[in-house]
């Protein structure tokens, strides 16, 4: 079975190809209900018999929401924590800290 923080459960079945383990009967429920997507990634914790508890994280790397999964046949999705900063910000802490190098020849730690 697979679990979500929500504590909602979807039975899927695990199977072993070429020492390799699978979800089969349930998963592409699981992936429908959750709206994955390419650039998704999910991190499995293996509990006990066949059990995982399943984090989902979007693209951006924040943690999706998925408290409303499904309502409905309606799929609403946010961001359960804080985002990385943009790429101009980093940008620009960058060009700051190259400035302050060439100012007094010294490195910024």
């Amino acid at each position: 079975s697979l679990s979500t923080p929500t504590g909602r459960v979807w039975l899927a079945d695990v199977i072993k190809i070429d020492n390799k383990l699978f979800f089969k009967n349930g998963w592409k429920e699981f992936v429908e209900d959750h709206h994955l997507e390419f650039g998704d990634f999910l991190v499995f914790c293996y509990e006990k018999r066949s059990n995982f508890f399943v984090n989902i994280y979007g693209r951006n790397a924040c943690e999706k929401d998925t408290s409303k999964v499904a309502i409905d046949g309606v799929r609403l999705f946010s961001c359960k924590g804080s985002q990385l900063p943009e790429k101009s910000s980093i940008e620009d802490r960058e060009e700051g800290e190259k400035g302050l190098k060439e100012s007094n020849g010294k490195g910024v730690n």
